[in-house]
């Protein structure tokens, strides 16, 4: 073993054990006098000095580590942002002298605030916080108008700072930190998390590589990463630009603050990307970011969905044969897609949207006795519905115009498609107490369970034109102009899950990628305010698509929690189906198909790995977790991939998964990291739970298991369970 990786192995083993308990949780990690803040709690180091008129300067290094080895720092900007037909702020625009004062959230940061008061009557917050045993700084500005006169911020960054090394040497892992960039990058939506790694200049005598993971928390497409763009050696993460497609703009009244969305930054040193990402990144992401996902008692781990193969043609005996033929099979949700609804004009052919009456003459007896039978079956109920589309024959359509999103030339616009009998709501009007009552009622009346809400409310998955998205009206309550509308509309959406959850705290969301605005996003915004994301839709047989579906999960997790992650369309009528099985534990087992078409001995099988699923995360809450297995990568012809999803912090067991993809191999060797070292683990083939291997964690972690697969495309995924 080489030194560099006895030294990466030392420290982040040394971080997994701050993290779990060597740092006390709400610890202050934040000292400060008139001339400097100081954030440090045992790993990550971020200095910022003060002056009278502002913020001169900043350095960010990990801790222990002399200063003169920063790895970042900063001549006075720390932030910008910029008033609308005024100028442009940063850390050293002239402020009046800074104060310090504590700061904290509700899920293990704390740290400081920095308060800053401009002549301009403007006052800004800068929060950083930090979290026990993580190298993590989590960052936020709060706005506020303190003037007569109404202002618009726009052009903002949350973070920005200087690298010492520049850019032609830099590799950026962009695009959740899979996809390797190099040289000066504007990123675009899909950069939640991105990875730099820094290697030309020596950092320290005891470090040999070194890098930042840099995260952003704005919603869907409203998020923006510069690198090397700006000014030399800057990084800086914020909302689009007012010049840019899907610009952020927002209006503060007098006496009106407004507080951005969180960036997170994670320096490291002795490491590279995929192990930060597995890491400090994962267990930040998992145990303080504040997923939806952690407040479900409990979590599903087998779902089915009606969509494939029969699209919008169900009716009542249909969902009950299913529903019927789903509870025999071990399903615990049963989720009804398009085709349930309809208009008081229906017509032939249509799908009409909006005013959610029940079609009587598909479902004569509405939805409750539907839904009742699911429950009956011991299964939870779950409904489709779209967020935003509105049939233009519809009822609310007619009663409340104002509701609706504007295009440019002011007349009601669909920004899901060009579908001209559906226009889009503007979730910045009355529009989002209308369909949030409408649920709840669903909810009380029904006993829903489980909502998948559809197509587009911000901007189209299919539609590029930027100025086909948001709402161009002017007197709408929530937004004053088309720039704002993004912004606003993202808001009243996760506010309206957030009252949801409140009053159904139990309620799964599953807001799909069409909703949140284009193809297969997935963001931390939609993770703190829903459970999942229906990331896609694979329509191929099994054996085509399985290994996409296992490529999608891989491009987004581990930076995204990998149960939030809902995958279609595998179909357990495929005779291929049990390789689908297997990819989807990785993700959030989701299945579709004709039920009523599946033979009797694999309706035993199918409940068998049912079962086994559901003990597995009664025992070890293995949905919380996924990393990648060393030495598998990205899901592939002629290789093999593999996923972790062993529970770290209990260190008590989980599961492991591994697929040949046509590789030419026919055996690999598993080595499974994330045990407790002296303790001892049987490894068994799923479902049959034969036991295969009986290892030590340290073993599995550094000896491993040999993993045989004869055919060319094909899986196994083991049960890891501690002695």
């Amino acid at each position: 073993m080489t030194f560099l990786r006895v030294l990466t192995l030392f420290v982040l083993a040394h971080m997994m054990a701050l993290g779990s308990g060597a740092a006390p949780v709400g610890a202050q990690f934040a000292s400060w006098t008139d001339g400097q803040l100081v954030l440090d709690n045992g790993v990550v180091r971020r200095v910022v000095t003060l002056k009278p008129d502002g913020i001169v300067g900043a350095q960010l290094t990990l801790s222990g580590f002399p200063e003169s080895s920063m790895l970042a720092r900063d001549k006075g900007g720390e932030f910008r942002f910029a008033i609308r037909g005024g100028r442009t702020f940063t850390g050293a625009s002239g402020w009046s002298r800074p104060q310090c004062e504590a700061a904290s959230d509700t899920h293990g940061g704390t740290g400081a605030a920095i308060v800053l008061e401009s002549p301009d009557r403007l006052r800004v917050k800068v929060v950083y916080l930090l979290y026990p045993g993580l190298p993590v700084v989590r960052k936020q500005l709060i706005i506020e108008n303190n003037g007569a006169a109404d202002v618009a911020v726009e052009n903002v960054d949350v973070e920005c700072l200087q690298t010492v090394d520049g850019d032609v040497h830099c590799q950026i892992y962009a695009d959740y930190g899979r996809r390797a960039h190099v040289g000066p990058y504007l990123g675009d939506w899909h950069d939640a998390l991105s990875i730099f790694l820094f290697s030309r200049r020596k950092f320290d005598e005891r470090a040999a590589t070194w890098g930042l993971a840099i995260g952003n928390e704005a919603s869907g497409v409203l998020k923006r990463l510069s690198a090397f763009l700006d000014e030399p050696n800057e990084i800086s993460v914020g909302l689009k630009r007012a010049d840019e497609p899907y610009a952020f703009r927002r209006w503060l009244r007098p006496k009106e603050s407004w507080a951005s969305e969180r960036t997170f930054i994670a320096p490291f040193a002795n490491a590279f990307p995929g192990e930060v990402l597995n890491g400090p990144v994962n267990d930040f992401v998992r145990r303080h970011l504040g997923l939806r996902l952690a407040e479900l008692t409990r979590k599903p781990t087998f779902v089915y969905n009606t969509w494939m193969p029969f699209t919008v043609n169900i009716d009542e005996r249909l969902i009950m044969d299913l529903a019927k033929q789903a509870s025999e099979m071990g399903f615990e949700e049963f989720v009804i897609d398009d085709g349930w609804q309809a208009n008081r004009t229906d017509k032939p052919g249509r799908r009409p949207i909006g005013d959610w009456l029940v079609d009587r003459k598909r479902f004569p007896r509405g939805l409750k006795p539907v839904f009742d039978y699911i429950k009956s079956l011991g299964m939870k109920p779950g409904l489709w519905l779209s967020l935003g589309a509105v049939s233009t024959d519809s009822a609310v359509y007619a009663e409340h115009p104002e509701w609706m999103a504007l295009g440019i030339d002011q007349r009601p616009i669909n920004l899901h498609n060009v579908d001209k009998t559906r226009v889009t709501a503007c979730l910045a009007t009355g529009w989002t107490e209308y369909f949030k009552q409408l649920l709840l009622g669903l909810v009380r009346d029904n006993g829903l369970e489980y909502v998948k809400l559809d197509l587009a409310v911000v901007a189209s998955a299919y539609v590029n034109d930027p100025w086909i998205s948001g709402c161009h009206a002017t007197n709408h309550p929530g937004h004053r102009d088309h720039a704002e509308s993004h912004g606003a509309i993202y808001a009243a959406l996760w506010r309206m899950f957030d009252e949801l959850h409140a009053a159904a705290p139990q309620l799964f969301i599953d807001c799909t990628y069409e909703a949140i605005g284009k193809l297969n996003l997935v963001d931390y915004a939609l993770c703190a305010h829903a459970e999942g994301d229906w990331l896609s839709n694979f329509d191929n047989p099994a054996t085509l698509d399985s290994w996409r579906v296992r490529q999608m999960a891989w491009w987004r997790s581990p930076a995204m929690p990998a149960t939030a992650l809902v995958i279609g369309n595998q179909r357990l009528d495929d005779p291929n189906w049990e390789q689908s099985f297997k990819t989807l534990v990785g993700t959030f087992p989701i299945f579709l198909g004709d039920l009523r078409q599946v033979p009797s001995e694999r309706k035993l099988r199918i409940r068998q790995w049912a079962e086994w699923l559901k003990q597995m995360q009664a025992r070890y809450d293995y949905s919380m977790f996924r990393s990648d297995l060393p030495g598998f990568g990205e899901p592939t012809a002629g290789a093999w991939d593999g996923f972790s999803r062993i529970n770290t912090d209990t260190r008590a067991g989980g599961l492991v998964g591994v697929f040949r993809e046509h590789a030419l191999e026919k055996s690999r060797r598993v080595f499974v990291p994330g045990l407790a070292p002296q303790d001892s683990y049987e490894v068994s083939l799923a479902p049959e739970g034969k036991v295969l291997h009986v290892m030590t964690g340290r073993e599995l972690a550094e000896k491993g298991f040999t993993v045989t697969l004869t055919h060319d495309q094909d899986g196994a995924v083991f049960g890891i369970e501690r002695k």
